[in-house]
């Protein structure tokens, strides 16, 4: 594939910024010449001091995390222009209508709804998933300590408050009264701690977040090659990424936990055989790499 010369802009440059930073670098990487620039609202200026011609300009996942309907008027720029949409569950008809206004040849969400915004915004949109970087997640020689963990925030509006119930499953059966259970936040986790977090439990439980989406987490447990994700199910979400019962472990009713546990994780020929094909799967097509080499096909085939 043709090398571009890439405009990359981002704003959300610290590190807890896991898959901004990721596509970031993973375009870079690809790139034959690359400029990042991290202001909207001078973005006009500073193309100007690019010292190479620009194939493409691509506004990364920092300009559509916002709070307000902030977003300048880039119509003018006469260099072609893709986005990665970004917190599609917060003000995405301001996010699509700006997007119709601004011109852009392509549009990318984590979600299954590109024929609604490419319909919405009359842009054309495609569906890049997260992933993960395997350089961060490999497997770590420790012994379990849980049967099943989960790491991150209880809100009700996480899929109906799945996350409660799963907890509330959890505790409320005998059977589960003998096995390690370990429910923690992982927001002040240093990235070594999440790592080793996730490879000390045999389950790590992981739900679909607002509007959907397949977060991360799924990636990187998967990756770790320690650990099975069990996961609620959502009709054709997970479809094109993950099969159930193959790569992780899915339910449609928390009771369906016990069953699931009981033939899938305590039976160690399943149990082990569910980790290398989870691990198989996502170094084979879930990378950073595949994404960033997906988006730029796309674009390179359309400029």
């Amino acid at each position: 594939m043709k090398e571009l010369n890439i405009i990359f802009f981002e704003n959300h440059l610290n590190k807890k910024y896991i898959y901004y930073l990721e596509t970031l670098n993973a375009i870079k990487k690809q790139s034959k010449n690359f400029h990042l620039i991290k202001d909207l609202k001078t973005i006009h200026e500073d193309i100007k001091n690019v010292g190479f011609k620009p194939d493409v300009l691509i506004l990364g996942f920092g300009a559509t995390d916002l709070n307000e309907q902030n977003l300048p008027d880039l119509s003018k720029i006469k260099i072609p222009k893709a986005i990665y949409l970004n917190k599609e569950y917060q003000l995405l008809d301001y996010k699509l209508s700006w997007i119709k206004d601004q011109n852009f040849m392509r549009g990318f969400t984590v979600l299954d709804k590109v024929d609604e915004f490419s319909n919405v915004s009359s842009t054309t949109f495609l569906k890049s998933s997260f992933a993960v970087n395997p350089k961060k997640f490999k497997p770590k020689k420790i012994n379990y300590e849980f049967d099943i963990s989960f790491s991150g925030v209880i809100r009700k509006e996480q899929d109906n408050d799945i996350r409660r119930k799963v907890m509330n499953e959890l505790f409320k059966d005998p059977i589960w009264y003998d096995k390690r259970i370990s429910f923690t936040s992982h927001l002040n986790n240093k990235p070594s701690d999440y790592l080793k977090n996730l490879c000390k439990s045999k389950v790590t439980f992981s739900s679909t977040g607002p509007a959907d989406i397949v977060g991360t987490r799924y990636f990187e447990a998967m990756c770790t090659g320690k650990t099975i994700v069990l996961s609620n199910t959502k009709e054709g979400v997970f479809d094109n990424l993950f099969e159930d019962k193959k790569h992780f472990l899915t339910f449609s009713n928390v009771n369906e936990i016990q069953y699931l546990y009981q033939e899938f994780v305590e039976n160690e020929d399943y149990f082990n055989k569910i980790l290398f094909e989870a691990r198989k799967n996502v170094l084979e097509n879930h990378t950073w790499e595949h994404r960033a080499t997906q988006v730029l096909t796309e674009i390179k085939d359309n400029i």
